[in-house]
C-alpha cells in the first residue's frame, strides 16, 4: 500500500510540473495563488455486499427438488432445495412421538401407583397411631386392676387381722380422749392472760425497723443514682448535639463531576453514541468533548450526574475525627446508659416502697396485736392465732367466753369419744362377723379375674402393634419401589422426549431455507445429487447496501483512522465514479504483512451504484483529519 501511495503522488508532481512549463507567460500576466491538496491515507479494498453467507444442508441425502436459482431474491424462510429423507423423516418422527406419547402414559401410570403406595403408607400410619392409642388405655385399666386385686387383699387381711390389731388401735382412742380432756382442763385456767408485755416488745421493734427504712430509702434516693441519672442525661445532651454537626458535614458534601478530561454523566435510557453503549442508571466518565456532544444532542435523556460524598467517611467536629456511624454508636450507647440509670433509680425506689409499705403493714398489726392483748376481751391463744392477719381485716381473736364455751365443748367430745371406745373395745369379745369373711373373699377373687382379663388386652394390643409397625415398614418399601418406578419411568420420558426433539429437528433439516432477505448469488446444485452434510451449495448475499474492507493499513496510518470519519471511494473498473462512504469499524486484531503491522478497516457506502460487483477493488482515501 505504501507503493501504491508513492505512485499516485509521483503521478501529481509529474503532472504538475507539465501544467507549470506551459503556463509560464499566464503566471506573468495574472498572479495565481498557490494551490495544495492533503491526500491522507489512500488504501485499497474490497468490494462486499452488506451481508453474505454460504448455505449447506445439516444432513446427507439426495436432491429431490431445486426450487430458486441463480439470481433468485428470496424472502425469509423461503425453500431454496429439498432433499429425499422426507419420508424417512416423518416415519422416524410419528415413531418418536408414539414413543413419547408411550413414555408419558407410563409417567403418568407410575404417578398413580407411587400416590397408591403413599396412600397405603399414610393407611397403616394411621392403623398403627390407632392401635397406640388405645394402648395406653389398656395398661390404664390392667393397673386400676391389679390395684383393684391388691385392694381386696388389704381388706382381707384387715379382717383377718382384726382380732388382733383393732382392741390396740381403740386403747390408744382411749388414751387420745385422756389426754384431750387433760389439755382443755389444764387450759382454761390461763384462757384470759396474753402476754402484753411481749406485744409491747414487738410495736418498739417495729417502729425502729420503719424509721430506718424510711431513712435509708431518702439517702439512696438522693445518692449515687440521681447522680448518675444526672450526668448521663448531661451526656445525651452533649452527644446529640455532636451528632447533628456530624450530620450536617456529611450531607453538605458533593463530588465534582466536571474533571478535566472527563465528565461524569448519567442516562435515562439507553443510548448508543459513537459505537459506545450507555445504559440507563449507570454513572459513565465521558471524555469532556463527548460528553458536551451528549448533552447538546440528548438533553432530554443524558445529564450530569449528582452524586455525594461517601458517606462512611471520617470527619473532624470540635477537635474529635470520627464517622457518621461512630457518632451514631457513641450517642446510641449514653442513650443506653441513661436509660440504665433511670430503670435503676426507679427500681431502687420501687423497692423503697415495697420494704417501707411491709414495714408500715408489720408496725400496724404489731399495734393492733397490743390493743387486743390490752383489752382483755380476747382469749390469748385467740390472739396467737390471728397475729399474723393483715391490720386492716375486720375479724377479730376469739373472745374469752367464747374460748371458754370450746373448751367446755371439747371437753364434753373428748368424754363421749372416751366412753364410745371403751364401749366398741367390748364388742370385740366376740370374734371376725363369717358374713363379712365370706364376703371380703368374693370380692378378691372377682378383682383377680378381671386382672387376668386386662393383663390378656395387654398382650393383644402389643401384638396388634407389633403387626401394625410391619405393615408400615412393608408399605414404605412399596412406597419406595414405586418413587423408582416413576423415576425410571421420568428418566425414559425426557429420553422419549429428547428423540422427539431430534426428530423434529431432522425434519427442518431435509430442506435448505434462507435465513434472511437477500438473493442468491450462487447455486451449484443439480438434481439427483447427493450431497454430505455441511457441504457448501449456495451462498447467499444482501445487496440493498455495500460495504468496503480494507486490510493494509499500517500501525503507522492508522491512527488518523477514526470510527465515524467520511471517506471516499472510487471503484477501479470506473475511475469516474466517486462514492462517500463512512468509517464503520476498525478491527483490534493485527496482521503481519510483509513485515508490516496491518489492521483491517470497514467502510460503509453511503450511495451505490448498479454497475457495483462483488469483490471489485476500490481505492479509499482517507482524509487528514
Amino acid at each position: 500500500m505504501k507503493i501504491l501511495a508513492w505512485i499516485v503522488l509521483t503521478t501529481i508532481l509529474l503532472a504538475t510540473t507539465a501544467c507549470q512549463s506551459d503556463q509560464n507567460t499566464a503566471e506573468e500576466a495574472i498572479n495565481l495563488p498557490a494551490i495544495t491538496q492533503d491526500y491522507g491515507v489512500i488504501a485499497e479494498g474490497q468490494l462486499l455486499p452488506h451481508q453474505h453467507v454460504d448455505l449447506a444442508f445439516n444432513m446427507a441425502g439426495k436432491v429431490t427438488e431445486i426450487l430458486q436459482t441463480e439470481s433468485s431474491f428470496v424472502r425469509k424462510g423461503q425453500i431454496i432445495a429439498r432433499l429425499d429423507n422426507e419420508d424417512s423423516l416423518n416415519a422416524s418422527h410419528a415413531q418418536a412421538e408414539a414413543n413419547a406419547k408411550q413414555a408419558l402414559n407410563a409417567v403418568r401410570a407410575a404417578e398413580l401407583d407411587l400416590e397408591q403406595a403413599n396412600n397405603n403408607v399414610q393407611q397403616s400410619e394411621n392403623t398403627l397411631a390407632q392401635v397406640q392409642l388405645e394402648q395406653p388405655q389398656i395398661t390404664l385399666e390392667s393397673a386400676r386392676a391389679r390395684l383393684e386385686v391388691i385392694s381386696a387383699q388389704q381388706s382381707l387381711d384387715s379382717l383377718q387381722d382384726t382380732a388382733t390389731l383393732l382392741p390396740a388401735q381403740i386403747e390408744n382412742e382411749i388414751q387420745l380422749a385422756l389426754t384431750r380432756i387433760q389439755t382443755a382442763q389444764d387450759s382454761l385456767p390461763a384462757i384470759d392472760k396474753p402476754d402484753v408485755q411481749y406485744y409491747s416488745q414487738q410495736v418498739d421493734l417495729a417502729q425502729n425497723a420503719l424509721e430506718q427504712l424510711r431513712l435509708n430509702s431518702t439517702i439512696i434516693d438522693i445518692g449515687a443514682l440521681t447522680d448518675a441519672v444526672d450526668s448521663t442525661a448531661d451526656l445525651v445532651e452533649d452527644e446529640k448535639e455532636f451528632l447533628d454537626k456530624v450530620k450536617k458535614a456529611i450531607d453538605g458534601c458533593q463530588v465534582n463531576v466536571d474533571g478535566d478530561d472527563y465528565t461524569k454523566l448519567t442516562f435515562s435510557q439507553d443510548l448508543t453514541y459513537r459505537n459506545t453503549l450507555y445504559k440507563s442508571g449507570t454513572v459513565y466518565d465521558v471524555e469532556n468533548w463527548i460528553a458536551d456532544e451528549l448533552l447538546d444532542d440528548y438533553d432530554t435523556i443524558v445529564s450530569k450526574a449528582t452524586l455525594t460524598c461517601d458517606t462512611s467517611r471520617k470527619v473532624t467536629i470540635d477537635g474529635r475525627k470520627t464517622t457518621l456511624e461512630d457518632a451514631q454508636e457513641r450517642y446510641n450507647d449514653v442513650v443506653s446508659q441513661y436509660d440504665e440509670a433511670v430503670e435503676q433509680l426507679g427500681k431502687s425506689r420501687l423497692q423503697n416502697n415495697k420494704l417501707i409499705s411491709s414495714a408500715e403493714s408489720d408496725l400496724a398489726k404489731a399495734q393492733r396485736n397490743l390493743e387486743w392483748a390490752q383489752s382483755g376481751k380476747y382469749s390469748r391463744e385467740g390472739i396467737i392465732a390471728a397475729a399474723n392477719q393483715s391490720a386492716d381485716d375486720p375479724a377479730v381473736p376469739q373472745s374469752v367466753s367464747l374460748a371458754t364455751q370450746q373448751l367446755e365443748a371439747d371437753i364434753k367430745l373428748a368424754t363421749a369419744q372416751l366412753s364410745d371406745a371403751r364401749n366398741r373395745l367390748s364388742d370385740l369379745q366376740d370374734g371376725i362377723d363369717p358374713d363379712a369373711l365370706e364376703l371380703s373373699k368374693a370380692n378378691l377373687d372377682q378383682a383377680q379375674a378381671y386382672l387376668n382379663y386386662t393383663d390378656t388386652q395387654v398382650e393383644q394390643i402389643s401384638l396388634r402393634i407389633s403387626q401394625a409397625t410391619i405393615s408400615v415398614e412393608l408399605a414404605k418399601v412399596g412406597e419406595k419401589s414405586a418413587l423408582l418406578s416413576l423415576n425410571t419411568a421420568r428418566t425414559q420420558m425426557r429420553a422419549s422426549q429428547a428423540a422427539l426433539e431430534l426428530a423434529t429437528q431432522n425434519l427442518s433439516h431435509n430442506e435448505l431455507v434462507a435465513p434472511w432477505d437477500g438473493t442468491i448469488a450462487e447455486l451449484s446444485l443439480t438434481l439427483d445429487e447427493y450431497v454430505q452434510p455441511g457441504q457448501t451449495i449456495s451462498t447467499l448475499a444482501d445487496f440493498s447496501s455495500w460495504k468496503v474492507e480494507t486490510d493494509n493499513l499500517t500501525e503507522i496510518e492508522v491512527p488518523v483512522v477514526s470510527v465515524g470519519q467520511k471517506v471516499s471511494i472510487n471503484p477501479d473498473a470506473l475511475p469516474e465514479l466517486e462514492l462517500n462512504g463512512i468509517v464503520s469499524s476498525i478491527s483490534q486484531l493485527y496482521t503481519e504483512k510483509r513485515g508490516d503491522v496491518t489492521y483491517t478497516v470497514t467502510i460503509d457506502l453511503e450511495e451505490s451504484d448498479p454497475r457495483l460487483r462483488w469483490g471489485m477493488t476500490m481505492v479509499v482515501t482517507f482524509p487528514d483529519t
